[in-house]
């Protein structure tokens, strides 16, 4: 029994290492998994902006046909950059790129929307083509603010 004297007490030790090991490594990847669902989260807002400003381009073209080639208004927590420009003009058809840029302000996570829009006669627009672009941060240096 002499020669097992410290043995429990070592054990013990041991156990309690291990267990504030193991609780530190969960802590770790909870606070990493709430980073990421809210970077998911910003990502996706920034999306719906962009997705909203394109929304919007679509309805003006059909009300009005191209007058502004670019503007930025306010949606939710951010806002909306969009910007029309001309690609091909062959007689009656004509063929228009909308590029929209949300922008949540809080987090600064950008999302963009790429569409393609054939426009045959005023109040007849055509979606050809949508591109979603990745979402990425820092708006400031985007835009140079």
């Amino acid at each position: 029994m002499r020669h097992h004297k410290g043995m429990i007490g070592l054990t013990i030790l041991l156990f309690l290492s291990a267990l504030m090991t193991i609780t530190a490594a969960f802590l770790f990847y909870q606070s990493r998994s709430m980073m990421v669902r809210e970077r998911y989260k910003n990502a996706i807002c920034a999306r719906y902006m962009a997705e909203s400003g394109a929304n919007w381009a679509l309805e003006y073209i059909k009300r009005y046909g191209i007058k502004k080639k670019q503007i930025t208004f306010p949606v939710g927590d951010g806002e909306a950059k969009v910007k029309i420009k001309e690609i091909k003009n062959s007689g009656k058809e004509k063929l228009w790129e909308i590029t929209s840029e949300g922008c949540d302000k809080k987090t600064e996570t950008v999302g963009g929307v790429t569409l393609l829009v054939s426009v045959k006669e005023k109040g007849k627009v055509e979606v050809e083509y949508i591109k979603s672009d990745n979402v990425y941060q820092d708006w400031n240096s985007l835009y140079g603010k």
